[in-house]
């Protein structure tokens, strides 16, 4: 006996998941990427120690990531929310066996931020599933919290919405894909790589570091100034970007790795979603 399909729809997510990453590896080892430490040309914003160079990290040189990773993206979002659709389908079928075409037609696993539009959508979509299944379901929906303590917008960071929402850009448009560097705390992360004893003639402080840009030919992510032991000597740096793919300005989740996004997804769906709906199968 076959394996169900809301079984097949999440491996074969998976499998486009793993493809991502591989092709993702292979992309970043051609080095897309080069920055060059240089003077900056700009002065910083405030006065800097006397003798301190000011200096910045700029992209020179980019190649854009291959359209067809968003491709691969998308068919991983298909096969995940098909995923959700087709488990509810399948509990809705062994609770309610006589259902009509226009039952299978509509029926679906709900998302939705408004609590007022689900009530509406609510007994269409999962009316054929048993009372305490459509509960189970219930608890998936990222409503708008109505506590005053709760932000207006959690829902976005839901993994539910954010599957519903990509999925849904994807059917009309390619979801826009972008490099990125390793974020932490809203800012990219560059490593300095040890030059050996060039490295220990000065010390230097970050005085701006860029937040949320993409990586473009020119781009400045990173403004420094080193403060020389030997002031005949100038300073530089040696960095390196951890590069990723993200998703670009223009999505619902703006900067957010790709392939950690999918992980979450995958897990979310596949660990808790869909055996939380089997146990009534």
């Amino acid at each position: 006996m076959s394996d169900p399909s809301y079984v097949l729809k999440l491996q074969r997510a998976r499998e486009h998941l793993n493809c991502f990453e591989v092709e993702c590896r292979a992309w970043a080892e051609t080095e897309p990427y080069g920055i060059v430490d240089e003077p900056d040309p700009e002065p910083p914003p405030e006065p800097l120690h006397y003798g301190c160079q000011p200096r910045r990290f700029r992209i020179n040189r980019e190649s854009d990531s291959p359209a067809r990773f968003s491709v691969i993206v998308g068919d991983c979002l298909f096969n995940l929310r098909a995923a959700l659709d087709h488990v509810v389908l399948a509990v809705a079928r062994h609770h309610t066996p006589g259902m009509t075409t226009p039952q299978i037609k509509n029926s679906a696993f709900p998302v939705f931020e408004d609590a007022a539009k689900y009530r509406k959508k609510r007994k269409e979509l999962i009316g054929c599933m048993p009372p305490i299944a459509q509960v189970c379901v219930d608890t998936f929906q990222p409503f708008a919290p109505t506590e005053p303590t709760m932000a207006r917008h959690d829902h976005i960071k839901h993994p539910l919405w954010r599957l519903h929402t990509l999925n849904n850009i994807d059917k009309h448009r390619a979801l826009a894909v972008c490099a990125g560097a390793s974020m932490r705390d809203n800012c990219w992360q560059v490593e300095v790589v040890e030059i050996g004893e060039e490295r220990r003639n000065f010390n230097y402080i970050p005085y701006q570091v860029s937040i949320r840009t993409e990586l473009k030919l020119n781009a400045v992510i990173f403004r420094w100034a080193g403060l020389p032991i030997d002031p005949n000597r100038e300073v530089c740096l040696k960095p390196q970007l951890p590069l990723d793919v993200v998703f670009g300005e223009s999505e619902a989740v703006p900067y957010v790795p790709v392939a950690t996004l999918l992980g979450h997804l995958c897990d979310q769906v596949g660990n808790v979603a869909i055996p939380a709906l089997t146990q009534f199968l």
